[in-house]
């Protein structure tokens, strides 16, 4: 009477590009503001340097926004869907009322996105702002006379 069923998705095989830190974000990613504290910190960084005026000018951030870098991998699972279900035709009252079938199932679908690189990062979603997909839960009925 009982039933459980459990999907989760894999997306693999591919690389993306996570999206430059960058303070200028909604919800920057964690150490964007770090990046030169104290004196030296610009010896030892992975932050490219500024063109001249005349080249940012055309290429305002490119190199540094589409560095090898910000290349992972892309791969990442979704907690698509878990279905919870009970069928309750046996129960003497749903007889007699005159049903053959009653059965309530409950279902939560979208509950986890986790992105399998260091950011967590996954195409799913696609932004920093928002790491996992909207959940949606629902609850049915079904019955037959």
């Amino acid at each position: 009477n009982f039933y459980v069923y459990c999907m989760i998705d894999y997306y693999g095989g591919f690389k993306t590009r996570v999206p430059a830190p960058s303070i200028y974000s909604t919800r920057p990613q964690e150490g964007a503001e770090n990046y030169f504290r104290e004196k030296g910190d610009e010896q030892r960084t992975d932050v490219m340097g500024m063109y001249p005026y005349w080249l940012y000018n055309a290429y305002h951030g490119y190199v540094y926004n589409y560095a090898d870098k910000y290349v992972v991998n892309g791969a990442y699972l979704v907690l698509r869907d878990i279905t919870v279900s009970y069928n309750f035709r046996r129960l003497k009252a749903i007889q007699r009322a005159g049903f053959s079938n009653f059965e309530l199932k409950m279902q939560a679908s979208n509950l986890m996105t986790v992105g399998l690189n260091k950011y967590n990062y996954s195409l799913a979603t696609g932004s920093y702002a928002r790491r996992h997909l909207v959940p949606t839960f629902t609850i049915g009925l079904f019955t037959n006379f």
